[in-house]
């Protein structure tokens, strides 16, 4: 994991718990929180069969 991925997944941990877009400019050390919006927190729709297959495979689960 580089540091780069390592703040977006901190970025949407913070985002998933409803925190706002200036809070979590501030733990990234961003000035602007329209670019950690833009750049960090803005995504699109959730697959959670997606979400599912990654979790198994981080949990080392098989079919």
């Amino acid at each position: 994991m580089s540091p780069h991925s390592f703040r977006h997944v901190v970025a949407t941990i913070l985002g998933d718990a409803g925190l706002s877009a200036r809070i979590t400019a501030d733990v990234l050390g961003h000035a602007d929180p329209a670019m950690t919006h833009r750049h960090y927190m803005a995504r699109g729709r959730t697959h959670q069969a997606a979400a599912d297959a990654l979790d198994r495979a981080v949990q080392g689960v098989e079919e």
